[in-house]
């Protein structure tokens, strides 16, 4: 499975569709979550343009999810900080869930979005939680600035916790964020243990900057299958046989 988490400031431009071409072809994406498209949807003509099947738009339009011709995807929840998905295909082997996520710059707003991901049932099935959550989750992840919010901080440890989450790591720039002054982890990924049972090879790389102040997120999710090791059994009639101690002996 590989996707595409990006805050791509504007999707209008020839560069940036450019960018996301080149990506979508260079890792093969099943999916693409961008925020801040800052342009009106144009459904199929853009999803044609960028390679994909099909896409739709959150209730703000301020996120956008697009999938490929081997995924089935339905939309479950329409939130205004948050698309959540349930995609199937035959390529993997479970279907999962997956909310894309454009967090509200203001604490007090990024509550709704927190009590509304503590609502999303999932069971036991896969989940992957990724996009821009508009806050760090500890001081190391800001340089330059005042310090971070610990109120905010915690509003986010606690969902995170609430809702059986972890960080899914990366590698790359320990930065998604930038501006002159000021580098923040405002992006990142987070999934289940459901998740790491089904997909126990996940990866996450922070993208170079291009056309944007944040990095993309491309997730590549491999299943690694363990073969076991064979059983021996022993045959009771084996000890019937003329040679069976001298074979035992030998070895």
């Amino acid at each position: 499975m590989k996707g595409l988490f990006w805050n791509v400031r504007g999707i209008g431009n020839d560069p940036t569709q450019r960018v996301l071409n080149r990506v979508r072809k260079q890792h093969h994406l099943d999916f693409l979550a961008i925020m801040e498209p800052m342009i009106s949807l144009e459904g199929r003509f853009m999803a044609r343009r960028l390679g994909f099947k099909e896409v739709v738009s959150n209730c703000v339009n301020q996120i956008w999810f697009f999938w490929g011709p081997e995924v089935q995807c339905r939309v479950l929840i329409d939130h205004e900080q948050f698309l959540h998905l349930h995609l199937e295909s035959n390529k993997w082997p479970k279907p999962f869930f997956v909310t894309a996520i454009y967090a509200k710059c203001d604490m007090v707003e990024r509550r709704d979005l927190w009590a509304g991901l503590r609502l999303v049932s999932v069971g036991s099935s896969p989940w992957i939680v990724g996009g821009d959550f508009n806050t760090v989750l500890c001081p190391e992840e800001r340089s330059g600035g005042a310090a971070p919010s610990g109120i905010a901080m915690s509003d986010f440890h606690d969902m995170i916790a609430d809702c059986a989450l972890t960080d899914a790591g990366y590698t790359g720039s320990p930065y998604t964020w930038y501006s002159r002054w000021l580098r923040q982890r405002l992006d990142r990924v987070l999934v289940t243990d459901s998740w790491m049972d089904v997909f126990s090879k996940t990866q996450v790389t922070h993208l170079e900057l291009s056309k944007s102040d944040h990095r993309g997120l491309l997730v590549v999710a491999e299943t690694i299958v363990t073969q076991k090791a064979s059983s021996f059994r022993f045959q009771h009639m084996w000890i019937t046989h003329p040679g069976f101690l001298e074979v035992v002996r030998r070895n």
